[in-house]
């Protein structure tokens, strides 16, 4: 086959998928970045797989986020102000991928369990569970012990037939 053959059915390709697909060739683009609010970037954060979600950026205004979901593709942009990344660069000089729990301002490196024994440590510090030691005595309830009840039925006096009920 002709290498001028080849070459042309494969512009051929790229066009039709250009026309016909429209997210066949989606990127990054920080000037059509979409502008959405911390509630929504954590909603897209928690669909698809757990790495489709990529910081690609900041600048004095906004933070930059990639959604590399096949045909989901889109460039997102949230407000500095909303949300308080714990590491942040230019625009073009990194990336990484926006875990939920990065979104919430934890380090590069922590994991969700660490956030959950965090979470679980600072209920505990934050309230104060009143302790009973040196208060007054219980009262002791005075009833039938659990080897009294139904101590008079043996299994040869249950008469078939007939359901009982405690």
């Amino acid at each position: 086959m002709d290498r001028s053959r080849v070459n042309a059915s494969r512009i051929a390709a790229l066009i039709v998928c250009g026309l016909v697909l429209p997210g066949c060739f989606a990127a990054f683009s920080q000037r059509d970045a979409r502008e959405v609010s911390r509630d929504q970037l954590l909603r897209v954060s928690e669909k698809g797989h757990a790495n489709h979600l990529q910081y690609r950026g900041s600048d004095f205004n906004y933070h930059y986020v990639f959604d590399s979901r096949p045909g989901k593709e889109r460039t997102y942009k949230i407000r500095v102000t909303e949300v308080k990344l714990a590491e942040t660069f230019s625009v073009g000089e990194d990336t990484y991928v926006l875990h939920p729990w990065l979104i919430e301002g934890k380090p590069l490196g922590t994991k969700p369990v660490d956030l959950m024994d965090e979470m679980r440590t600072a209920a505990r510090n934050g309230r104060e569970i009143p302790s009973a030691v040196g208060g007054p005595a219980q009262p002791v309830v005075e009833g039938p012990a659990e080897t009294d009840v139904g101590e008079d039925l043996g299994d040869d006096e249950v008469e078939t037939g007939r359901i009982e009920t405690p």
